[in-house]
């Protein structure tokens, strides 16, 4: 009985070590963070699908990260329309920051066939990224009046992300 005890103490106190130690190193981030930030810099509208109606959206985006090495992302769009209608886009994608650039990452998104109704419309874009020993959440929004109420078709985003 008392060899069954011990096996079970060293079981646990393994387990618990292998489980504190996973946190060790972890650098969580959030927008909070200074060295680390999400921008919204740019939204309006315009024809970019050349269709020949103004109702599409384009987004200009800058993101930084205090990290050097290759990091996971997850882009999630959320735009919301005057009515109150939203539409959610999502893109994944490896990045790799160099340490000699400026980690800054630049990221142009055009939405097409959205802007179909007049009145205030509100971008948001939030970024969840993970690499060794790190993790965080950036998100960042921005409000803009495309003055148009027509446009064909589904909605359908397109991202460019350039480090």
């Amino acid at each position: 009985m008392q060899k069954f005890s011990k096996k079970i103490l060293y079981a646990i106190t393994f387990l618990t070590i292998i489980f504190l130690g996973s946190f060790y190193g972890t650098k969580y981030l959030s927008a909070d963070n200074d060295d680390s930030y999400l921008r919204i810099k740019y939204a309006s509208y315009g024809d970019y699908d050349s269709d020949g109606i103004e109702d599409d959206i384009y987004s200009y985006s800058k993101m930084g990260i205090d990290y050097e090495g290759n990091i996971e992302t997850n882009f999630a769009l959320k735009i919301t329309l005057p009515s109150g209608i939203s539409y959610d886009f999502s893109y994944k994608t490896s990045l790799e920051i160099d340490d000699d650039d400026d980690n800054t990452i630049r990221i142009k998104i055009t939405v097409f066939d959205i802007a179909t109704e007049k009145g205030w419309y509100t971008v948001d874009l939030t970024c969840y990224y993970s690499g060794w020993g790190i993790f965080g959440v950036l998100c960042a929004s921005k409000t803009f009046d495309p003055p148009t109420d027509t446009g064909p078709g589904e909605p359908t985003a397109e991202f460019d992300i350039i480090t």
